[in-house]
């Protein structure tokens, strides 16, 4: 029983992420599309589904969600820029890569899918207000509930709660948090800022600051 499923048209594709997550200790396998999808169930359903959205077509991934949420297992996928304007495909993820993804945060973001340091005590968890974070299950409350974030999500929040009051600009956050080498531009912090405050602030809860033509800044409690 494979603990993840990647679905993906190519054949080298598939070879090249199951290596990662076999390099990592992960059971893996992969198919070419959803057809035989209907044939898991049970004890033979995967924890978790992967899928290439930039190359599958829409029927198929569809179908694939639909089969994922059947077996309550979460769904991450590689995406492509113009993904980013589908809300509805992003709000059925539990996690998404943007294209070129690199192997290490592949399997980061798998592992905290899995969530495997669930029961752990004695880890750190900042607190800021009705704020916490739980770096050791990389998991994000507000007033108690939890919140779920993709990995960017998270790792967006954390270097701004680290550094509370300090502006930092689109580029440096890109930089930061994407990696120098990262293509595709300024619009993707935009993105992501925009989903993260959906999903942590409401009309009792306010975080992140836009300072306008020039980035974002967590506001702490006496900002």
């Amino acid at each position: 029983m494979p603990i993840v499923l990647f679905l993906a048209p190519s054949e080298s594709k598939r070879e090249l992420v199951t290596g990662w997550l076999r390099e990592a200790g992960i059971q893996a396998d992969a198919q070419p599309d959803a057809s035989r999808l209907a044939e898991l169930t049970g004890d033979a359903a995967p924890k978790l589904l992967a899928l290439d959205v930039t190359a599958l077509g829409g029927t198929v991934v569809e179908s694939a969600l639909a089969r994922a949420k059947e077996w309550q297992a979460p769904v991450l996928a590689f995406v492509g820029l113009d993904n980013l304007d589908n809300h509805w495909l992003l709000g059925q993820l539990g996690d998404f890569a943007l294209e070129p993804v690199r192997p290490l945060e592949f399997v980061i973001r798998v592992q905290r899918l899995l969530r495997p340091g669930d029961g752990e005590e004695g880890h750190e968890v900042v607190r800021v207000g009705d704020l916490s974070i739980d770096h050791e299950k990389y998991e994000v409350r507000v007033a108690g509930v939890i919140k779920v974030l993709t990995y960017k999500e998270y790792e967006l929040l954390r270097l701004l709660v680290s550094n509370p009051g300090r502006v930092f600009t689109r580029e440096e956050l890109l930089s930061k948090v994407w990696g120098y080498d990262y293509f595709g531009g300024t619009r993707t912090v935009d993105v992501h800022v925009r989903r993260l405050r959906s999903k942590i602030e409401d009309l009792t809860h306010s975080f992140v600051e836009t300072i306008w033509n020039v980035g974002y800044r967590f506001k702490a409690p006496s900002l």
